[in-house]
């Protein structure tokens, strides 16, 4: 008996020992990997701890050509602007802006859903600006307030009621600006703030474009700015001594709903490039044709180069008329040409789009790549632009073709409905017009 007693204590003091070793090593290990940083997650993934991340700007941050790792060499072996001799006049003004550094150039971007969201606009303003200059932020619109996506480096939102129109809704009765979208409030006691969230983009001088309603503005501190007097219908210009990136918009006398149609946002001190974007879900030529007052509002932004982006909600309908397309497009270039007649044109014509092979249908080859409305409203514009004389960038052609969708697809540059790009594809997209302006631009040094 007093052997098995001392056996089982025997047995436990090893077993102890052996315990109290393994524990030690186990802590051991664990100091040492905490040591060097790294620790292996659950799923065995190692990552780092204790690292502090750099702080980086906004712009930087939120700018979706930061996250493009590959090259902007053309996909094909061809970026270039077709007819760009009737760019002459603003391809001149870039030039002698360039080599000056005084006066501005403003350019306006109208379009569909390719536009506003800005991602394709926003690099290329960005592009533009850091080689000729940054003049203000131009053109804006509170498109939170409107119930729709907004810019990613704006914010704007409103305590007050209001009401939206889009130009692809015709059937409302509110007239449509130079946004392409209207805002009007449901009561004569209204308010909204509008903030630019890049430094760069702080302004001192504000263009109202509404209904002539009675208004003031101010900045987060409360001081109002001086208006100006205007020398445009339906626009109020407004002063403030400091550069700000913040307003908010009030009633100044309560008896009076307003329209807002847009806000312009300028830098009076700087010289460069003034890039004003508008563009609406949805959008077709004959949408642009019907707005009211879009046209003659933009006559305020005096621009030097209007860029058309419009297309492919008029091709992706289910009965496209070519000739009806044809016909758009001649009034559209008629009207621009009428109200701007110093103004370049150019259209940018859309990407490859289009539906995925089906299951059904793979054992046959899938769909066709190349849809016939999509080539027949490229042709026509390309027709248009010979006949009347404007400047065109075929995007379809640059990313590769008809069929290139797929490709695009699987590289992370296309969304899956394979129509929208993604945030890097419209990057991709900007850094491709920026390479095909500046080629344009300097003839000699293409390849």
């Amino acid at each position: 008996m007093r052997f098995r007693v001392v056996l089982f204590l025997i047995m436990a003091m090893l077993a102890l020992g052996f315990t109290n070793e393994a524990y030690a090593a186990r802590k051991k290990k664990a100091k040492s990997s905490k040591s060097t940083g790294k620790k292996k997650s659950k799923k065995g993934r190692k990552y780092k701890r204790g690292k502090k991340l750099k702080r980086v700007p906004f712009r930087l941050r939120n700018d979706p050509s930061r996250h493009w790792k590959g090259t902007i060499k053309r996909f094909t072996g061809y970026n270039s602007i077709e007819n760009d001799p009737y760019l002459v006049n603003f391809l001149t003004k870039l030039d002698t802006l360039e080599s000056s550094k005084r006066g501005i150039i403003n350019i306006l971007h109208v379009g569909d859903s390719h536009i506003q969201a800005d991602l394709f606009t926003g690099t290329l303003r960005r592009k533009l600006q850091q080689k000729f200059g940054h003049a203000g932020r131009g053109l804006v619109f509170p498109y939170r307030v409107a119930g729709t996506n907004e810019p990613f480096d704006l914010r704007s939102g409103s305590e007050s009621s209001w009401s939206s129109k889009r130009m692809v809704h015709p059937e409302k009765p509110q007239a449509i600006g130079i946004s392409g979208i209207t805002l009007e409030s449901t009561g004569t006691d209204f308010s909204l703030w509008c903030e630019t969230r890049a430094l760069e983009d702080s302004f001192t001088r504000i263009q109202v474009f509404s209904n002539g309603c009675a208004i003031s503005i101010t900045d987060e501190l409360g001081q109002f700015a001086v208006k100006k007097s205007a020398d445009f219908e339906e626009v109020s210009l407004f002063q403030f001594k400091q550069p700000l990136r913040k307003l908010q918009l009030k009633s100044a006398n309560g008896n009076c709903r307003m329209n807002l149609y847009g806000i312009n946002l300028l830098n009076e001190h700087e010289h460069g490039i003034r890039y004003h974007a508008a563009g609406v879900n949805g959008a077709r030529v004959d949408h642009l044709n019907i707005a009211e007052k879009w046209l003659d509002q933009t006559f305020a932004l005096t621009p030097d180069l209007i860029i058309v982006s419009l297309g492919t909600n008029d091709s992706n309908q289910p009965a496209f008329d070519a000739v009806k397309f044809a016909q758009e497009i001649e009034n559209l270039c008629c009207k621009i040409r009428e109200v701007h007649p110093k103004a370049a044109l150019l259209f940018t014509l859309p990407p490859d789009f289009g539906p995925g092979p089906r299951r059904k249908s793979r054992r046959s080859g899938g769909i066709p790549a190349d849809q016939p409305a999509q080539r027949a409203a490229l042709e026509v514009v390309k027709a248009k632009a010979a006949s009347i004389g404007f400047a065109y960038w075929d995007f379809r052609r640059v990313m590769g073709g008809p069929g290139s969708r797929a490709d695009w697809v699987k590289k992370g540059l296309m969304q899956s409905d394979r129509v929208h790009l993604t945030a890097t594809g419209y990057a991709l997209q900007a850094e491709m017009l920026y390479e095909a302006l500046l080629s344009s631009l300097y003839p000699d040094a293409r390849d």
